[in-house]
């Protein structure tokens, strides 16, 4: 029968995802009795799919090196386990933006991370500011809301998220002398122009001609 080879699987077998393919390959296995060349093959390991193969893999997952001595003379193998982890994705938001009460609606301008997972879009105070499933932003009230884009990961990269601090700022819209958050304060609608007489708080000294 063939003489007996030593080998074994050398260098790290643990890698983070980069679009490339990664993995011991033969110059990672050392070996004694032959002297002879090696084969590296790598196969997935459940619930990686990837069939046996000599190409190193390049997706996220765990995958099985098997090396074998090529001789007529001798032979030998060994194993190890190779593992791919997912990379975090990275998503484009400015981290604060200023906008009137008052301002039209907006679409959110964000750069989406790298998987092909879906975007949702969340805002922490909808009574300030409200944003659509397709990232349009409606502004309600004067006061600050934390807008917060999240994207899903998909096989080769980890769920990402991101967010924005919003400040609506307060003004007076209509001209009257009454701040906006005042007039919401007292159930009076800022963007109307004077079409309909002034309900005004108690305590407050403020007079609104009516034309």
């Amino acid at each position: 029968g063939k003489a007996g080879s030593t080998i074994s699987v050398t260098g790290t077998n643990s890698f983070t995802y980069s679009g490339n393919p990664q993995g011991p390959g033969p110059l990672n296995v050392s070996q004694t009795g032959s002297g002879c060349a090696v084969s590296v093959s790598y196969e997935g390991v459940s619930p990686t799919v990837y069939a046996s193969s000599t190409n190193r893999p390049t997706n996220a997952g765990s995958y099985a090196v098997v090396a074998t001595v090529n001789d007529t003379n001798y032979a030998g193998g060994a194993t190890d386990t190779l593992v791919i982890a997912k990379i975090s994705q990275s998503i484009g938001l400015a981290g604060s933006d200023t906008r009137p009460f008052g301002a039209d609606g907006y679409s959110l301008a964000f750069t989406p991370g790298s998987s092909s997972g879906a975007v949702t879009f969340s805002s922490s105070n909808p009574g300030v500011a409200t944003i659509s499933s397709l990232g349009v932003v409606t502004i309600l009230a004067p006061g600050t809301t934390t807008l917060t884009v999240s994207q899903a990961g998909d096989g080769n990269y980890l769920e990402g998220s991101v967010s924005q601090v919003l400040t609506v700022a307060d003004g007076d819209w209509d001209r009257d002398g009454v701040g906006d958050s005042a007039e919401l304060a007292i159930g009076t609608d800022p963007k109307e122009l004077h079409d309909r007489p002034w309900i005004l708080a108690s305590g407050w000294n403020h007079t609104l001609y009516i034309s």
